[in-house]
C-alpha cells in the first residue's frame, strides 16, 4: 500500500488520516509494506511550483515529524527505507 504525503503539506489531509490508514493496513496485512512517498521539495513547494512561506515550511516539517514520531511508537510498525525492506525480504527468500 502507499500514500503520498504531499497532500498534508497542501492542507488537503491531516496527520490522523495517515496514521489511521497505517493502523488499518497493519491490522489487515501482517508483515505488509506501507510506503509513504515524498520528494524533499514537497516540504517547500506546492504542486503548482509556488514556494511555501517560512511558517508553512515549519508546519510541514512539524507534520512530517508528528507522523513519523507517532508511527515509531506503535507496536507492529517498523520504519524502514525501501532498500532496507527489500534487503530483508530478499534475505528471507534466500534462506528458504
Amino acid at each position: 500500500m502507499s500514500s503520498y504525503l504531499w497532500a498534508i503539506f497542501e492542507g488537503r489531509r491531516v496527520s490522523s488520516e495517515y496514521i489511521d490508514a497505517v493502523v488499518q493496513a497493519r491490522d489487515v496485512a501482517k508483515h505488509g509494506l506501507y510506503v509513504f512517498s515524498i520528494h524533499p521539495w514537497h516540504l517547500y513547494v506546492d504542486c503548482k511550483g509556488n514556494q511555501f512561506g517560512k511558517n508553512q515550511v515549519r508546519k510541514n516539517l512539524e507534520n512530517l515529524d508528528s507522523i513519523l514520531s507517532q508511527l515509531k511508537q506503535m507496536q507492529g510498525i517498523q520504519i524502514l527505507r525501501q532498500d532496507k525492506y527489500m534487503e530483508a525480504w530478499l534475505g528471507k527468500e534466500d534462506s528458504n
